[in-house]
Formats: structure tokens, C-alpha cells, sequence
């Protein structure tokens, strides 16, 4: 699998209720068989921390390989990626193990929640950020009992923003 790999198949017409019945009890094969959208599958790359930044880690895999993906239909970006949230500095809006889907070709602007990457150390961490001047940006837990931290812009090697968030309801 690559990054953002689309396994997606086209419909050459709208789905009947009598087809979706059969995509649905497996009937639909051979020749004939409907093909269904299924949307690309993003893969999770580890952890994000939302607390104090953790040295990131891809589990030295390549970027076309990881443990586990997660399917995300509306992603268009192709190298879009996921990773699940250690920490509460990102709370209530996104809880430890959530899985929070990034797309590294949209541009961050003010305001949006981040995978962010350092420079020196290529650490990283997720919050909300916020341009203050043109040499700086200030990075904003969510959860109050943490401060915010303004870095040099040349500090940060990666902005890549949030498009989507999977949360667990119950644990089960």
C-alpha cells in the first residue's frame, strides 16, 4: 500500500435498492458484478503527541507502508495520513486515541488544528495554531491547563492540518 493508495471503483450508474441488497449479501459477483466506491485508505503513522511534543516516529516503515489504516471515503488527498492522539492538551475536542487524519497538500492557515514538526529534533506534537507576527507562530492546546508556546517559524519543519477526526464512542 502507498500513502493515500485509492482502492476506490466507480459505479457506471446509481445504485438500485435491489443492487445494494445484493452488494450487501454478496450475490454481486462474476462478469457482471457492481463495483462499489470504497474511497482511499489512509495510513496511520503512530502518535501524535497532544501534550508536550514526543519524538515522532514512522516505525522506521517507508511511506508506502504501515501497521494499520483507516478508511476515509471524502480524503482526496493522496498522501493524506493518520495518527492517533497521546495526551489531553487537545481536550475535550480530541480525546487520547482518537485517530485524527492530516493532509500534507492543504496549506495550514490561523486557526487550524496541526501535526506539527520541529526542526531540530523532528519532534511532534498537535495543537491549534496561530500566526502571531510574520517571524513567529504560537502554538494553543485546546485544554486551558496548558500554556501556549510561540516558536520561530524556522523552528518548525511541518505544518499539516487536521481534516478529519475518528473517535471511539464506547470502549468495547
Amino acid at each position: 500500500m502507498t500513502y493515500g493508495t485509492n482502492i476506490e471503483k466507480r459505479v457506471a450508474r446509481p445504485l438500485t435498492p435491489a443492487d445494494q441488497v445484493s452488494v450487501l449479501l454478496g450475490l454481486s459477483e462474476g462478469p457482471n458484478a457492481l463495483e462499489i466506491p470504497l474511497g482511499p485508505f489512509v495510513p496511520i503513522i503512530n502518535k501524535v503527541a497532544a501534550g508536550y511534543p514526543l519524538h515522532f516516529t514512522d516505525l522506521d516503515y517507508p511511506a508506502s507502508v504501515a501497521d494499520e489504516y483507516v478508511h476515509c471515503p471524502a480524503v482526496r488527498d493522496r498522501q493524506a495520513f493518520a495518527a492517533r492522539v497521546v495526551g489531553d492538551s487537545m481536550a475535550p475536542y480530541y480525546r487520547e486515541g482518537d485517530i485524527v487524519v492530516f493532509s500534507p497538500n492543504i496549506a495550514a492557515e490561523d486557526g487550524d488544528d496541526c501535526f506539527v514538526r520541529f526542526a531540530d529534533d523532528c519532534s511532534t506534537t498537535f495543537k491549534r495554531i496561530y500566526q502571531n507576527d510574520v517571524e513567529t507562530l504560537r502554538l494553543q492546546p485546546l485544554n486551558g491547563v496548558y500554556p501556549s508556546e510561540v516558536f520561530r517559524n524556522e523552528a518548525i519543519s511541518g505544518l499539516w492540518p487536521a481534516i478529519y477526526r475518528i473517535e471511539r464512542l464506547r470502549r468495547g
